[in-house]
């Protein structure tokens, strides 16, 4: 049989043809390569897919049309408005229980305010602050548009509980699918777009401490946080529309809860241990700081045990993602009540009784302070002015007794000094102050996570951290007030065990913390002639003195400086004195 293949040898132009074909197939390779490259190196959207309901948390979500969706980073969905939801189920509905009852209630794009939408039955204390307009899930179809956030609930089985809600979930509506690892825009407020995603989030703050005894697990502290915790209610009965499933219904609860998570997080697991809950740690944080930027600046003003435990999540947050902006907003807290008081602690016209128009309220600074002079007339009725007589809030027996001047630069709690001194001082003995066990236990673990992350600073209330270290000296084993390590109001062991092992490693412990040289004006350790002259030029006004100088040279305890306390720095520099009158 023939061979019927036939050769044929090339020519000039097939040589120049295999080299335009090579040449072709080179820049096809290479645009291959850059294609790949792109894709590795460029933010990934999030897999496209449509549907026509979400499900989460055993509630439903059905619309009119499939939609594109999927997921933020911590597990809540998104979809790509605008859209129609035409069904919500549980369904909200009014039903006769003892009364009417409407339940299983839905709000869009929440602000914080004392009214609520989700269950008209939340108490008979808080019956009037359920508004039926506010519930969008009786008003189908809804057209929510980019920007707009959905919180749909499930009310409990029955009505007029502390909580009244069991769970709830949220569905955030986009222009557009987000880069994969994504976090949620925050719930309150309207017009939200995607700003953080997961790359964003810096480690390098964290520590690797060796763990304790009586430390949760890593899938406990993860638990805590999978559900979005929803705060858009605000006052001391807004606990009874924080869903069960969710978080809890008590600010002292979530405190001991954003405070050991904190912690956790400074254990020594590695990162991708630590991811799942940092990332629900942070997504908090984000929800917390979309309060604040609402416009609501006293949400979390104190009151009891109730609105503690929210400044560590935004704190952390703005540091994991580097938010300059997010930081920014600690300026307005803690110390800058009292940045405007005189040298004896009286308003001036802000601080103390008169908190500044920006001021931003969290209940861990707000009732935390110094005792000054001006907490010594408040409570032995010598203010002057127009200030009211002092009516302490503290439950008898025992009876509270005034503030003495011996006292002046404690640490103190009470329970909203910032708003009202004259009925919330208590002061001087330890047990007369309403509420310190309870919004003050879970002090120890906010102050030490956050020094052990170094941003002490950044929180910017110094006796916040003065304040803890007392309270923990107080409740020391052996100590008369040791029963409240392991009450209900107490830290709990793992915040207690961490506290031993590792509070030292972090700065001075109060009192050294606020050791005052009484005459040492220029700081240099020793009290001088010169130290003496600096006071009479301050007491004529030659020289303007800094606050530590001038606490230094108020060695009578009159609360200003004057030509008496130099001459009494004077007489202790020669030794004619032994010490000063502020000195007992």
């Amino acid at each position: 049989m023939k061979n019927n293949r036939v050769t044929r040898h090339k020519s000039p132009f097939d040589f120049a043809q295999g080299k335009q074909v090579t040449s072709k197939l080179k820049r096809g390779a290479c645009l291959f390569v850059i294609a790949t490259l792109c894709l590795l190196f460029i933010p990934q959207l999030a897999q496209a897919a449509t549907t026509n309901q979400i499900s989460q948390f055993g509630i439903t979500w059905i619309f009119d049309k499939a939609y594109e969706y999927g997921q933020f980073v911590n597990g809540d969905y998104w979809v790509v408005g605008p859209i129609k939801v035409i069904t919500i189920n549980p369904a909200s509905v009014t039903v006769d229980s003892g009364g009417a009852w409407t339940k299983n209630g839905s709000m869009k794009n929440p602000v914080p305010t004392i009214y609520q939408g989700y269950d008209s039955r939340t108490s008979s204390l808080a019956a009037g602050f359920y508004v039926a307009s506010l519930n969008v899930a009786l008003s189908l179809p809804l057209t929510l548009v980019a920007g707009d956030t959905l919180v749909s609930t499930i009310s409990v089985a029955t009505p007029d509980n502390w909580p009244q809600l069991k769970t709830a979930a949220v569905l955030t509506v986009l222009g557009s699918a987000p880069a994969a690892g994504s976090f949620r825009p925050s719930i309150c407020g309207s017009g939200k777009t995607v700003q953080y995603n997961e790359s964003d989030l810096d480690y390098s703050f964290l520590a690797q401490l060796p763990i304790v005894s009586g430390a949760p697990s890593l899938s406990t502290a993860e638990g805590w946080f999978e559900k979005p915790w929803i705060e858009t209610q605000y006052g001391w009965w807004a606990g009874r529309t924080f869903p069960a499933d969710n978080m809890p219904s008590y600010g002292r609860d979530m405190s001991h809860l954003t405070s050991q998570a904190a912690l956790m997080l400074n254990l020594n697991y590695t990162n991708a241990q630590k991811k799942t809950l940092f990332i629900r740690y942070v997504q908090l944080g984000i929800d917390l700081y979309g309060i604040v930027r609402s416009g609501v600046k006293d949400v979390w003003k104190a009151d009891g045990g109730t609105q503690v435990g929210r400044k560590l999540p935004i704190l952390v947050a703005s540091r994991a993602l580097n938010d300059s902006a997010m930081q920014a907003i600690f300026a307005k807290t803690g110390d800058y009540l009292n940045s405007g008081v005189t040298v004896d602690g009286y308003p001036n016209p802000y601080g103390p009784g008169n908190p500044q128009p920006d001021y931003l309220y969290f209940q861990e600074d707000d009732q935390t302070y110094y005792v000054t002079k001006f907490h010594v007339d408040i409570s032995n009725n010598n203010a002057g002015g127009n200030w009211p007589l002092w009516n302490p809030d503290n439950p008898p027996p025992p009876t509270a007794t005034p503030y003495t001047m011996d006292q002046v630069g404690l640490p103190e709690w009470s329970i909203r000094q910032e708003e009202k001194p004259w009925i919330s001082i208590n002061g001087k003995e330890w047990n007369t102050a309403a509420y310190r066990d309870v919004g003050g236990c879970t002090n120890m673990g906010i102050a030490l996570a956050t020094e052990i992350m170094g941003l002490k600073n950044l929180w910017n209330h110094k006796v916040f951290f003065d304040y803890a270290d007392r309270y923990a000296y107080m409740i020391r084993v052996g100590g008369g007030w040791e029963s409240w390590r392991i009450s209900t109001n107490g830290p709990g062991n793992f915040v207690l065990n961490m506290w031993d092992a590792y509070r030292a490693n972090y700065g001075p412990i109060w009192p050294a913390t606020a050791t005052v040289l009484y005459g040492d004006v220029d700081g240099n350790g020793e009290v001088s002639a010169y130290d003496a002259a600096l006071t009479a030029q301050a007491a004529v006004g030659l020289i303007t003195l800094t606050a530590e100088q001038t606490q230094a040279a108020d060695v009578s305890g009159e609360g200003e400086v004057s030509a008496y306390d130099a001459a009494l720095i004077a007489q202790k520099a020669v030794g004619l004195i032994s010490k000063f009158p502020i000195e007992g």
